[in-house]
């Protein structure tokens, strides 16, 4: 059972903090992500799909000399991308989901303080957030899902290999700049996520159209990477 976090824990962000909000539909789930710091190289994890195809088998992807690969800019930014696994499609409903993957303390949830119509601020962790503003589903072992038990947005997903390295659904953040906030996020332009499954338990023209979509997607993708 989920407890509410202690009042002590609670913070409220000073103005102009650098901070990027983020929100659903609803406005159930709030939360806002801060910049790259000290803490943001503490995790450890193996390379993504993104970067590296883990059915190539590469010896690379244990990540064995510990590459903080979702800090990017002279880690300024965050990594992002695309991904058109069979699991994103099934539980977003569309062909492709775009994340970013940002360490969990960079990432801090808007919460009643206790006073009327006060808001603080606590450090994202699953086990005391308060009951309510997430609902997880577990779409493999060890692997989870979050969202919002309101309106249904997809919110993040973790696993238990890789607690510390969050991916944040892109399309709930609210950046100045627009839907890819690119003043925040480094887009990954070399791959999409999982592009060989965008057939799977499909047969004839869904599943030609699926690949022509999530090749194409790739081939534009790299081609603007090119560009620059």
């Amino acid at each position: 059972m989920k407890s509410d976090p202690n009042p002590s824990e609670i913070s409220t962000p000073a103005a102009g903090d650098d901070v990027l909000p983020a929100e659903c539909h609803c406005g159930n789930v709030k939360f806002h992500l801060t910049r790259p710091n000290e803490a943001s190289t503490h995790p450890r994890s193996q390379f993504p799909d993104l970067m590296i195809a883990y059915h190539e088998g590469s010896p690379i992807t244990p990540n064995p000399d510990n590459v903080k690969w979702w800090l990017r800019a002279g880690s300024t930014k965050y990594l992002a991308g695309t991904c058109t696994c069979r699991s994103c499609r099934l539980i977003s409903g569309f062909e492709v989901q775009t994340w970013t993957f940002v360490p969990r303390p960079n990432i801090l949830f808007h919460v009643s303080s206790g006073h009327a119509d006060a808001e603080g601020t606590v450090p994202l962790d699953f086990g005391t957030l308060p009951r309510g503003i997430l609902q997880g589903y577990e779409s493999s072992p060890g692997v989870l899902r979050e969202f919002c038990p309101v309106c249904g947005a997809t919110v993040f997903w973790h696993d238990k290999w890789r607690p510390d390295v969050i991916d944040v659904s892109v399309g709930l953040l609210r950046a100045e700049s627009g839907a890819r906030a690119e003043g925040w996020l480094d887009w990954w332009k070399g791959r999409v996520s999982f592009v060989e499954d965008a057939e799977l338990d499909r047969k004839g023209w869904p599943a030609r159209w699926a690949v022509d979509l999530a090749q194409g997607l790739e081939e534009g993708l790299k081609k603007e990477d090119k560009k620059e």
